[in-house]
């Protein structure tokens, strides 16, 4: 099959299409068939793939999409379908993953986080995994006017607490886990440590975060924690422990 035509043809539309994006002035020599178009020898033949790839790329990718108006983001700064695929190892289920434009940086865009505190967890976890670095960004406050720009809020930059243990997110084994609905409240986890007498920890189930009380395979053990705290008018439940997400075994110090 001859395929000189089509050759021809294909190194026309590129090269027309990259004159068009860049106008005419940044390719050092475009070839079509017999013809060639010199331009300024400033630029090496070597650094065209630099120059153009990055360029071209930013036509393609979209724009990041904003947070739905529940939902929380982590932005990674990664670009390549590998790192994409290595990062949907690691996500929960019922999160989403996508390579887009934020502002002038290519990034991935993981949504599908019901909070601050549970995209915070996961934003360190795969900081620290991956090597990476990550942003949190924040559903935007409603609209004054419905034709307002709905570009995405900036992120918020996180550096991680040295008195608080890594996040380190693993599923729990089989068991029976006690967990304490803290509101958003910072001093319950104080209290509830205080209510205990040990450190507690900070899980995810559910989609929602929760204060672990305890973790145990005695059902009657984790009853009775259950038992103490509701008496003590703490907000708790008892869960099978395969559904609970450790995102940290500790978040606060004893007071």
């Amino acid at each position: 099959m001859d395929l000189s035509h089509w050759f021809v043809r294909f190194n026309t539309s590129l090269g027309l299409a990259l004159c068009a994006l860049f106008g005419g002035s940044l390719i050092p020599r475009v070839v079509v068939g017999s013809h060639s178009t010199a331009l300024p020898q400033s630029i090496e033949r070597s650094t065209l793939a630099d120059v153009l790839w990055p360029m071209a790329i930013a036509q393609i990718v979209p724009q990041c999409l904003p947070p739905e108006p529940d939902e929380h983001l982590v932005l990674v700064n990664q670009q390549t379908s590998e790192a994409l695929e290595q990062l949907r190892t690691l996500l929960p289920d019922g999160s989403t993953s996508r390579i887009c434009r934020y502002l002038d940086d290519t990034v991935i865009r993981v949504g599908g986080f019901a909070n601050e505190e549970v995209a915070t967890a996961w934003g360190e976890y795969l900081a620290q995994t991956l090597s990476v670095e990550t942003a949190i960004v924040q559903p935007a406050t409603p609209f004054a006017d419905a034709d307002t720009d709905t570009d995405v809020p900036p992120p918020i930059a996180r550096e991680p607490s040295e008195s608080v243990p890594p996040y380190d997110p693993e599923l729990l084994e089989a068991g029976y886990a006690v967990l304490v609905d803290y509101a958003d409240r910072p001093d319950l986890a104080i209290a509830l440590q205080s209510a205990l007498g040990e450190p507690v920890g900070l899980v995810v189930y559910r989609q929602t975060p929760y204060l672990l009380a305890i973790y145990s395979d005695s059902a009657r053990k984790a009853g009775d924690v259950l038992t103490a705290l509701v008496e003590a008018d703490f907000n708790a439940i008892m869960v099978d422990s395969r559904n609970v997400v450790l995102m940290t075994p500790m978040i606060a110090d004893a007071p």
